[in-house]
Parts: structure tokens; C-alpha cells; sequence
């Protein structure tokens, strides 16, 4: 059953079918930035579409188990061996959406700096079970479609580097039967799956990009809390909250259920809670607690859009909010891998920039180095 809430994107699902199953190669990548609807847009838009085409399709994220990615693929595995509809599956996915930042869910421990530490290469014989599943998978009249949500977070650590070979190796033994859809949040993740030379997916997918909500997914949402609740919204703020927001699907629903909820609460109140809220639930205070001086120092220069952080005038100020000398370009690109690798930061065209538009807006709102 569709939520009622969720924005219909029926066209680009089609697209996206087409891409997939009609393209040259076995896979489609699906970018766009965090919390921008991807997770929804796979589970509302896609898989009842490629379900009615004959489809058979497994729904796998990454992004609250990837320290046993192997027991997530092979509990999904097991899951659509069950039940072989995804939609009839799909109801405890949904209610378990979650934004993301870092390399895992930051909702609740571990954050994703502790969830960054090493875990062990997954056992032959389960890579073998692994294989065994997805050749089962793939004997149907059409390709079956694994939907792959977050697995860039693996790419930062070679522990699951037999696991990413042999999901390619399995892939690719049956390209009549299996198809993926990897989601990517990040260039950075792109380069680490796919687009680096000896990245795990080299060559393997067909680059699509999801594209942004605007004004229509707004008016959507108005149309939808006067149909729960008959209560009327003024248009312009609630555009003016969802650019505020970053555009983001996930947040901007969250600001509608809280006005469903609290009839009499104005529009801007709202948002200044949800904001608050927002950041304890996605873990920025013990983010930032755990990262060293220089890499809140650094992450601050990201946030007020310093895109050049290894420039004299940068290290300059690097060192005004650290209370010291200037710190050396090694110190600073150290610092700024550090957080490349939690996920919170890319460097992209020789420039850097955060990931997570709204923690920048945190940082700069409320932190101090």
C-alpha cells in the first residue's frame, strides 16, 4: 500500500526500468544528495512498477548494517525466498526510513565514527551461500533486480572487499537473469564503487542522477496535511521551509506531521524545532564532540563555504579558531581525510565541500571548534 504522504514519481520509475533493463549495462547507479527521497523512490516508485512487469525484486540498505553487510544480503535473500513479493515486504521497510549521515545511521549508537572501526573479512562459506542465493534469485522469467541502498559505505573499508568481488562476480555470471540499482550519496562514493580504477564496480553501471524535488512536492505536501487534518497552509513559507531545509523530502515531511500534530503552531516555530530536534536525532553533538580540534576547525571552514582549505589565508584562520600557529598543509589534508573517510566531506573538482548540507548549517549555527 502506497503511503499517502509519498510524492509519485511514476514517470521516472519507468525511466529508470527502461535504464536498467533495456541499457548496456547490468546495473544503474541512482545519485543524489542525502536525505533526498532515493530510499523512498526505490520502495514507492520503482518496485511497484517493476513488480507489475514481471519482476522479481530484493530491497537490501546498507546504511544501519554495514558492519555484517554479507548477514544483511543474505537475510534479504532468505526474505524473498518467503515471500517472493517485495511489496508485501515492504510496509516494515518503510516505517523504517531514516536520514543518514556519516558512513552509518547516526540515529542511534554506534555513530558513525565508531561504526568506522575495522570488522572481519566475511568466511568463503558464506560468500558461497551468498552465490548459491543470488543464482536462485535469478531463475525467473524475467531479471530478477537487487536494490542495493547505501553500499558506498562499504567501499571505505577492505574487509568487505571479497564481498563487493563476489556480488560482482554473482552479478555478472547471470546477466540474463539479475539486474541491480545501486543508491550513492556522494561523488566520493561514486569514485569508490565505480568510478576509480581499481574500484570494486569499475565499468560496471550506467551513471542516472534523481532528480531534485521542487515546488510541485511542496504543493503535494500542502494538498495532503488540508486531506489529514482540513487545516489550510499558507504557501509561501512553507516553500521558503523547504529551501531552508535543502530541499529535502524527508525533513520537509517531518515539519508537515509536526503542523498536523500541533494545529495552532506556526510555520516558523516548526521549523526552528524541527532543526533543533533534527540535529540530536541525526547525532551532530556527539559528531562533533568525537572529532578532534583541527577536523571541527576544518569542518567549520567547509561549513562557511571555504571550498580551499590548504590556502595560506585558510590555514590562517584555521589557526585563529585553534588558538595556535597556522597548522601545516600536511596537518590540514590530514584532517580533511579524516573526514572524507566519516563520510562528511568530498573533495570534488579540486574543491571541498560537505556532504550534509544540513550539518553545515548546525556547525554554523552552534559549534565552536
Amino acid at each position: 500500500m502506497l503511503d499517502t504522504w509519498h510524492y509519485p514519481r511514476a514517470d521516472l520509475a519507468r525511466s529508470t526500468l527502461v535504464a536498467l533493463t533495456q541499457g548496456p549495462a547490468l546495473a544503474v547507479t541512482l545519485s543524489a544528495p542525502r536525505r533526498s527521497g532515493k530510499t523512498a523512490f526505490l520502495l514507492n516508485d520503482v518496485v511497484p512498477h517493476a513488480e507489475g512487469q514481471g519482476h522479481r525484486l530484493i530491497y537490501a540498505s546498507f546504511w544501519e548494517g554495514s558492519a555484517a553487510p554479507l548477514a544483511v544480503l543474505l537475510h534479504d535473500l532468505e526474505g524473498a525466498r518467503r515471500q517472493p513479493n517485495l511489496a508485501d515486504r515492504q510496509g516494515r521497510m518503510l516505517t523504517g526510513i531514516r536520514p543518514r549521515i556519516g558512513p552509518v545511521s547516526p540515529l542511534a549508537p554506534p555513530t558513525g565514527i565508531e561504526a568506522s572501526r575495522a570488522v572481519s573479512p566475511a568466511p568463503e562459506d558464506l560468500l558461497k551461500l551468498l552465490d548459491d542465493g543470488l543464482g536462485e534469485l535469478a531463475r525467473g522469467r524475467k531479471p530478477a533486480i537487487l536494490l542495493l541502498d547505501g553500499m558506498e559505505a562499504l567501499a571505505r573499508d577492505p574487509a568487505h572487499a571479497g564481498l563487493l568481488a563476489a556480488l560482482r562476480r554473482g552479478i555478472e555470471a547471470r546477466p540474463q537473469g539479475l539486474r541491480a540499482i545501486f543508491t550513492l550519496s556522494s561523488p566520493a562514493g561514486h569514485r569508490a564503487l565505480f568510478g576509480a580504477r581499481r574500484a570494486p564496480f569499475h565499468r560496471f553501471a550506467t551513471a542516472l542522477e534523481l532528480p531534485a524535488l521542487g515546488e510541485p512536492f511542496v504543493d503535494h505536501g500542502i494538498q495532503t496535511v488540508r486531506q489529514v487534518s482540513n487545516r489550510r497552509l499558507d504557501r509561501g513559507p512553507l516553500v521558503a521551509a523547504f529551501r531552508t531545509l535543502h530541499g529535502s523530502p524527508y525533513l520537509f515531511r517531518a515539519l508537515l506531521e509536526s503542523l498536523v500534530l500541533n494545529p495552532s503552531l506556526p510555520v516558523a516555530e516548526a521549523l526552528l524545532r524541527l532543526r533543533r530536534d533534527a540535529a540530536r536525532r541525526l547525532g551532530y553533538p556527539q559528531l562533533w564532540i568525537d572529532l578532534s580540534p583541527l577536523q571541527r576547525a576544518a569542518l567549520r571552514l567547509l561549513a562557511d563555504g571555504e571550498a580551499s582549505p590548504f590556502a595560506v589565508g585558510s590555514r590562517a584562520r584555521l589557526g585563529s579558531l585553534l588558538g595556535e600557529m597556522a597548522p601545516t598543509a600536511a596537518r590540514v589534508q590530514a584532517a580533511l581525510r579524516k573526514l572524507e573517510r566519516l563520510g562528511l566531506a568530498t573533495s570534488l573538482d579540486r574543491s571541498w565541500v560537505l556532504e550534509d548540507p544540513a550539518l553545515g548549517d548546525w556547525v554554523r549555527d552552534v559549534a565552536a571548534p
